[in-house]
């Protein structure tokens, strides 16, 4: 099966009956056909599981959008609100870089979103991969810790913010 130049995969058939002759040229012809629309039909399925990731997911940094962060939290809302008071804590976190509009005037757009990536591979390493970590505006970033408390996240935000990681870019100049 090939599509757009590109080999996707392979369709083999065969016959049950031994003496039989090779297919006939209208059997090739849907043969053909049938392995045409299976090679469209994998390529329309990879772009669709394409685009829903680019729908759910901050192009610069591959955080969670806005969108899907909103999304996602009024469905966890909404199950803790039928736990009815039995719910485990949630808390959360937000992030805001302090003067990153004078820093990307000052150092270029570029450098910019380097260090927006930067930041979130960090916050991607601090946190659980249960937690939602979402980019939320330009510079604003939001964690949901599901199970945790307020101490909790306070905690988790003052060991971000004292114990930087190694690969902290430090900014030209």
């Amino acid at each position: 099966m090939i599509h757009d130049g590109a080999t996707l995969g392979a369709l083999v058939f065969g016959r049950l009956k031994a003496g039989v002759p090779a297919y006939s040229a209208l059997e090739c012809e849907a043969l053909s056909l049938i392995a045409a629309h299976t090679a469209l039909s994998l390529t329309n399925a990879r772009l669709l599981e394409e685009v829903s990731e680019l729908a759910i997911r901050d192009g610069l940094t591959g955080l969670y959008n806005r969108r899907h962060f909103e999304a996602s939290l009024e469905q966890m809302l909404r199950r803790h609100t039928r736990s009815r008071g039995v719910a485990p804590a949630v808390a959360a976190i937000m992030f805001d870089l302090d003067l990153f509009g004078n820093f990307n005037k000052e150092h270029g757009h570029q450098t910019g979103d380097a260090v927006l990536r930067t930041f979130a591979g960090i916050l991607l390493e601090r946190f659980r991969s249960s937690d939602l970590v979402a980019r939320y505006g330009g510079e604003e970033f939001v964690v949901i810790l599901e199970r945790s408390t307020v101490e909790d996240a306070v905690k988790a935000a003052d060991d971000l913010w004292k114990r930087p990681p190694s690969s902290v870019l430090t900014a030209p100049g």
